[in-house]
């Protein structure tokens, strides 16, 4: 797979997918080997060869939301429609983080003339990419914060962790951190509230218990 992997990156397609060839006759039960060639397949416009090596990846492995998501993808190109339906609906049961799978099922159900349910799964889409907005902002906020600790300006640093913890409120470190700088302002009584919140989400954590 490395091999194939760093021929596709070196723009050969066909030597990545004689490697993958290969490795698919070397272990004929490897999930991953299966997607990896379908996927190349794909972009190489096989449809049909694709179809039928991603049956055969989500046979070996039903649990991988990958392989589910590249054949609704093979089978929509082959026109397949119904069951590229349920290969995304798979991938989405799988993993409902899957932007998009959803995106894919969405523009789909469009085609389809299914517009409410197309709607649902474009709103789906949308709200993962937010939350994918949310948390760089929060990380970033949390990062601005850990800065703002290490000169000891106390105050700006707790607004930074909050602000953090406003766009992602299940963002276990900027909570640890808050509760750090709160203790440090001796705001005791709000630090323990908080540090018991990260324990609640956390509670193998260490650093919380001191």
């Amino acid at each position: 797979l490395g091999l194939a992997r760093g021929a596709d990156q070196l723009g050969n397609p066909g030597q990545a997918l004689e490697q993958l060839r290969k490795a698919v006759l070397i272990d004929p039960k490897s999930a991953q080997a299966h997607a990896q060639y379908v996927i190349l397949l794909r972009r190489t416009k096989d449809p049909l060869h694709a179809v039928k090596e991603l049956t055969v990846a989500t046979q070996l492995n039903p649990p991988m939301e990958t392989a589910h998501y590249e054949l609704g993808l093979a089978l929509r190109d082959q026109g397949d429609l119904p069951r590229a339906r349920e290969e995304f609906q798979q991938a989405i049961a799988l993993d409902p983080q899957d932007k998009q799978a959803h995106l894919a099922l969405a523009n789909l159900l469009r085609g389809e003339g299914k517009g409410e349910a197309a709607a649902a799964e474009f709103g789906q889409a949308r709200q993962l990419s937010q939350n994918e907005i949310n948390r760089d902002l929060a990380m970033g906020a949390n990062r601005a914060g850990v800065l703002l600790a290490g000169k000891k300006e106390w105050d700006t640093a707790i607004e930074q962790f909050r602000k953090a913890l406003e766009l992602k409120p299940d963002l276990s470190e900027a909570r640890f951190n808050l509760a750090g700088a709160l203790r440090e302002t001796n705001d005791v009584k709000e630090a323990v509230h908080e540090f018991r919140k990260v324990l609640e989400a956390l509670p193998d954590w260490p650093q919380a218990h001191y």
